[in-house]
């Protein structure tokens, strides 16, 4: 074993998070830029009935990388959008400011927004027109006013979006590189935005990303079906959190879009949250781990910056289990088993070190192997290690198993891998890529959507 770790511990670190000039790519994966921010500044206006009929200022708070400039490239940008149901809520919401702070510090350009809500009698612009009579089809009183105002949070957020491109070079903005965050009323937006307004002729440049954070897709109104079959091939990658018990946007919303991204192929992250409610609180956003040290917050920060450099991921499948090994170094192997309803991985590490006491990386010459089993999410499993000592072939000698450390797997894809281990018991740790040994038949057909595993009975 003590050839393999040499070889563990010394590969090469890779340069995937740096530019060939040696800056840091735009997004960078940690929070490397302190974050500037000025407020209330008019993006826009929008006409309003109430209280008296006229325009009303468009207000957005701007979240910059202080000294993201300096790598030479352009920031991307996202337009973060609040939620409250079209009646309330402010681009000053405190779970939208940490959000908007942790973007910023990771090199975007972030925007927080207000829009028109239902108590300023909005009128929305011939822009979104197309939109108004699907959008309220068949509704009347607060259902009418409600939905009339959320034609409208669409109309100001595409208003929000032409400010960052018309300020791009002020401020350091890659247009090509723009993103979607919105939390439930501000999620629907966000979603229409994605993927409604091309079916029905409204204009807007394509999107880097949507995060959709309890919220659904709402035109046509009372047609939650049609509403989702908007999402189509080579639209933006999704990004969807939902809790199952919801009580004010249905949780069957998110599993209608996520079915459809699934039949079109479109690149996607779901993250159902069993017994979660509405909103940032009940469904431990910021707290509850969904992997070992990373939360739903982590999770959706990675996620965003992967996809806007362009690193799609492929989220871990069944797909994936077999044989797999470190191509740099002789003698070392990995088995994967993937249980995709209780969302585990498990690694059977297959090595064995020959020289005893002092002369061998691990304390004595015997027969050992480690195991590793842990949850995944997405592309990433967190995993404890195990050592098991003792057992000899056809001899009743007991076998002991205790964990010795732990173990990180991030698949880049379906036949690529980064496996981290941290064996703490023996003071070694390394990191080094791994790949498929045998060809991929699996996998890939899964992560497209052309093939699925029987639901279980």
């Amino acid at each position: 074993m003590h050839r393999f770790l040499r070889a563990l511990t010394g590969a090469a670190v890779f340069a995937s998070g740096f530019a060939a000039h040696g800056q840091p790519l735009l997004p960078a994966a940690e929070p490397l830029y302190p974050v500037a921010v000025e407020s209330a500044v008019v993006y826009g206006q929008g006409q309003v009935s109430n209280p008296v009929p006229g325009a009303k200022n468009l207000l957005l708070d701007l979240y910059r990388p202080v000294g993201a400039e300096s790598t030479g490239q352009r920031s991307p940008a996202v337009v973060i959008i609040h939620g409250g149901g079209f009646t309330g809520g402010s681009r000053t919401q405190g779970d939208l400011v940490t959000i908007a702070r942790a973007m910023a510090a990771r090199g975007f350009v972030a925007v927080s927004i207000d829009y028109r809500l239902v108590p300023d009698g909005p009128v929305p612009s011939a822009r979104v027109a197309s939109l108004r009579g699907p959008a309220t089809v068949g509704t009347s009183g607060a259902d009418l006013a409600q939905r009339t105002a959320a034609v409208a949070a669409i109309d100001d957020a595409l208003g929000a979006v032409d400010w960052l491109r018309a300020n791009a070079t002020r401020l350091n903005v890659d247009a090509s590189r723009i993103g979607l965050l919105g939390g439930s009323a501000g999620a629907v937006t966000a979603v229409h935005l994605g993927y409604v307004l091309d079916d029905y002729g409204v204009a807007a440049m394509p999107f880097s990303f949507v995060v959709d954070l309890w919220g659904a897709s709402i035109i046509p109104a009372n047609d939650p079906a049609a509403a989702a079959n908007h999402l189509e091939a080579g639209e933006p990658p999704l990004f969807v959190v939902h809790g199952t018990n919801d009580p004010t946007v249905p949780f069957a919303a998110s599993e209608l879009l996520v079915a459809r991204a699934q039949g079109q192929r479109l690149a996607h992250e779901f993250h159902p949250i069993t017994g979660g409610g509405h909103g940032f609180g009940a469904v431990g956003f910021f707290s509850a781990p969904i992997s070992p040290g990373v939360t739903l917050f982590d999770r959706m920060l990675e996620w965003t910056v992967r996809t806007v450099r362009g690193q799609r991921t492929v989220t871990i499948n069944y797909g994936m289990a077999g044989s797999w090994f470190n191509p740099a170094t002789s003698g070392q192997g990995y088995l994967f088993e993937v249980e995709p309803v209780t969302q585990t991985l498990v690694v059977g590490w297959f090595a064995y070190d020959t020289t005893a006491g002092a002369g061998g990386a691990l304390p004595g010459a015997e027969q050992r192997w480690f195991t590793a089993q842990g949850r995944y999410v997405g592309n990433r499993a967190d995993l404890t290690v195990f050592q098991s000592r003792f057992g000899q072939l056809n001899r009743p000698n007991p076998v002991t198993t205790a964990p010795v450390g732990s173990m990180t797997v991030e698949f880049i894809d379906c036949g690529r891998a980064t496996l981290t281990f941290n064996l703490g018991a023996f003071g070694v740790s390394g990191s080094v890529p791994i790949v498929r040994v045998l060809p991929d038949v699996l996998c890939q057909p899964m992560a497209d959507g052309e093939l699925r595993l029987p639901a279980a009975r």
